[in-house]
């Protein structure tokens, strides 16, 4: 963002062609200024989302942005994009199911079903999945939330 808070040009279109804007992330006070002046809760989440980039053209667009920004290219950030490209090249990028909005539908009223039943089998843990049983378990006061 620039002084009036405004996004630059390049980064709304950085968005519309890999969906994101890694500068959102990037342009922060992440290590350069020791301890006391690192934002370390925006450094956990940027070191997590590099972790769960799952193209090359993502990462590609990361590395671009770090090296674009007044306070980059930092190593450490570089190094870590570095790594998960290295990681995608070897291992491949993530094939996501491509779902219509018929069948996003159907999966959403069969997970609201299973939830239904995880009421009326209140007894039957058997048959519950992990997240119906912590689900149970929460409503019934059994566990932190």
């Amino acid at each position: 963002m620039n002084p009036r808070g405004e996004i630059p040009e390049w980064q709304r279109r950085l968005k519309e062609d890999v969906g994101e804007n890694p500068a959102r992330f990037l342009d922060h006070a992440l290590v350069e200024y020791g301890a006391s002046h690192t934002d370390e809760t925006i450094q956990s989440l940027v070191v997590a989302r590099i972790r769960g980039i799952c193209y090359l053209e993502v990462v590609n667009a990361w590395i671009a942005v770090e090296r674009k920004l007044d306070r980059g290219p930092r190593d450490n950030i570089i190094s870590l994009l570095e790594e998960r490209k290295a990681y995608l090249e070897e291992n491949g990028e993530r094939e996501l199911p491509s779902f219509t909005r018929e069948e996003l539908r159907e999966r959403a009223r069969k997970r609201y079903e299973r939830a239904s039943r995880t009421e009326e089998t209140a007894g039957d843990e058997d048959q519950l999945t992990a997240i119906e049983k912590l689900h149970r378990l929460r409503a019934e006061g059994g566990a932190s939330q």
